[in-house]
């Protein structure tokens, strides 16, 4: 499938980037390739995983928590259209979400 190639050589790129940037100067192109060996399918599971869970702490637990205590002071207008845009982030991932359900799920091609 293309989309788990693409997440996982976008993942392979962060993950260089983030050993390059920890290491500076003296980065070992040898060290820290865990990554490679790792199959497409894998990558994209955690990638997808990741963005999931991460985004459920955030769109489901701080965000509902930020608008409550900004409701206090902001606009009845403008609280709406945050709240509508937390609905919307909210919508997003679930997808995210069941989307990784269906990837977990489901047998691999390979």
């Amino acid at each position: 499938m293309q989309i788990k190639t693409k997440l996982a050589s976008a993942m392979r790129r962060l993950d260089q980037l983030k050993n390059k940037n920890d290491h500076g100067n003296d980065f070992d192109q040898g060290e820290g390739q865990e990554l490679i060996v790792e199959s497409d399918d894998y990558l994209a599971k955690k990638f997808v995983w990741t963005i999931a869970i991460g985004g459920a702490a955030v769109f489901f637990i701080g965000l509902p928590l930020l608008l409550s205590i900004l409701q206090i002071v902001m606009p009845v207008v403008i609280m709406n259209v945050l709240w509508m845009m937390a609905k919307i982030g909210m919508t997003l991932v679930l997808l995210v979400f069941g989307y990784a359900v269906y990837m977990t799920l489901v047998k691999s091609d390979n």
